[in-house]
């Protein structure tokens, strides 16, 4: 019996149709999961960004809660300093009547626009909390007891205008390389310790 054409195996064209459309399933496959992965870096990115920002509030509003705590009544004044970029704050946590400038009883939050780092100094010693920030990444408002707006002029705020702080708002901005929003997050923080006058 003669064999027949086919009973030979696959033609060349049909071995070419087959690459063909393996090789765009492939193509497919590998497009599909570029596009996944770069949607997991995109969340992962997302998700690191909103967690700094949490924590960079979470930070600030705790030491901004006990400013000016001050068990002695000594006068104590919350705020020693205050502007759009920096808050120092002192708190007298053990009672002494005097602030120990190498402890937790001086605080600082310092942001430095220029290269986007953020960082909390206790007494003489600096830790950065959060970097690579946008040059508009973090930025400090502070209000008096009517809610009304005490500017920083460019040097800070004056005595006068840090003795009338009641509120401290905080907003904390991230972005990715290509300067889209990754997260953007905002907290108001009362001054528990600071007095209230009858003009408040």
């Amino acid at each position: 019996m003669v064999a027949g054409r086919h009973d030979a195996g696959i033609t060349l064209v049909e071995l070419l149709m087959a690459i063909l459309v393996t090789s765009a399933a492939t193509a497919a496959l590998v497009g599909g999961i570029a596009t996944l992965a770069r949607a997991y870096r995109r969340i992962e990115e997302r998700t690191v960004a909103q967690q700094t920002a949490r924590l960079v509030l979470e930070l600030v509003g705790r030491d901004l809660r006990r400013a000016g705590f001050d068990p002695g009544g000594t006068g104590l004044e919350p705020i020693l300093e205050a502007g759009d970029h920096v808050v120092r704050i002192q708190a007298d946590d053990d009672g002494s009547g005097v602030i120990d400038d190498r402890s937790e009883e001086l605080v600082a939050y310092v942001f430095r626009p220029d290269d986007g780092t953020l960082s909390r100094v206790v007494g003489h010693q600096s830790m950065p909390i959060a970097s690579g920030l946008p040059s508009d990444g973090c930025r400090l408002g502070f209000y008096d007891a009517v809610g009304a707006p005490l500017a920083d002029a460019g040097s800070g705020l004056d005595e006068p205008r840090r003795s009338a702080i009641r509120r401290v708002a905080l907003r904390v901005v991230v972005r990715d390389a290509t300067h889209a929003i990754l997260a953007d997050t905002a907290t108001e923080v009362t001054l528990r310790n600071r007095a209230w006058t009858a003009e408040d």
